[in-house]
């Protein structure tokens, strides 16, 4: 994740949450499996990744245009 959030500084914004911490924003945002990626705009989500993925394959999903969710 460090290398994608600098490949892409300035233009989007990761939040890291700890579910076990903050179980109540995993169930706000229906987060089901770890590691999960919510792309969010303007306070809605508009995709979602599930699973780890490379670095490669998740600068790609950022950068797709929205409503490109991507399961595992």
């Amino acid at each position: 994740m460090q290398q994608v959030s600098e490949a892409v500084a300035g233009q989007v914004t990761f939040v890291r949450v700890n579910t076990d911490t903050f179980p109540q924003i995993a169930e706000q945002w229906d987060v089901q499996a770890i590691p999960a990626l919510v792309r969010v705009e303007a306070g809605q989500e508009v995709a979602r990744l599930i699973g780890f993925r490379p670095a490669e394959q998740i600068l790609a999903w950022v950068s797709a245009p929205k409503s490109r969710s991507v399961d595992p």
